[in-house]
């Protein structure tokens, strides 16, 4: 590791920690289990069980729960996939930021764009993520930001975010408040 990974995972594990959706020391059964109930859609991080992965996202489809490593490497985030696409995949620089993206498709109605596929090939999903499995009670405060967050017009752009937000007719403060966590969930 060198101090770039480092600061790239010291923010990343302040940011998963404000979600409210991080399960730190969960398994892959206990993801099944905590999302067999949901709603498709609904989401959480976990650590991976595979010592060689940071994190993997556990989500609720029409099909049941399914689980997927997230890939670090050189400071940026990806879904696992196929050898064959890795480097067409999106890559960002915090977990958190790519659960945002995957989220923000869903919430534009672009769900159909990115796509779950089973190793043999043949069934496909859409990537559908709706709402974060919460495991505790989010305070008041970030509940707000992310009312605002989700507020602002829709789009994939972290600077046309950024810059929504200065736009907001808000003390300097608070838009910097917002800035801490610009997601949506």
């Amino acid at each position: 590791y060198c101090a770039k990974d480092m600061v790239v995972q010291i923010g990343t594990c302040i940011t998963l920690s404000q979600s409210g959706w991080y399960y730190e020391h969960c398994s892959s059964q206990e993801a099944k289990s905590l999302l067999k109930r949901e709603s498709v859609g609904t989401f959480l991080i976990r650590d991976s069980s595979d010592s060689k992965y940071l994190y993997s996202l556990s989500v609720k489809t029409s099909r049941g729960t399914t689980s997927v490593r997230i890939i670090y490497n050189k400071g940026q985030f990806q879904l696992d996939s196929d050898e064959r696409i890795s480097a067409k995949m999106p890559k960002f620089d915090s977990a958190v930021r790519l659960v945002d993206f995957y989220a923000r498709l869903t919430d534009m109605g672009k769900s159909y764009v990115c796509r779950w596929l089973e190793r043999s090939g043949r069934k496909d999903l859409p990537i559908v993520l709706q709402k974060p499995k919460r495991n505790c009670v989010v305070d008041l405060k970030h509940l707000c930001r992310l009312s605002i967050n989700r507020s602002l017009p829709k789009t994939l752009s972290r600077t046309k975010v950024l810059s929504n937000m200065d736009k907001l007719p808000l003390p300097t403060r608070m838009k910097g408040y917002l800035k801490e966590y610009p997601y949506i969930h």
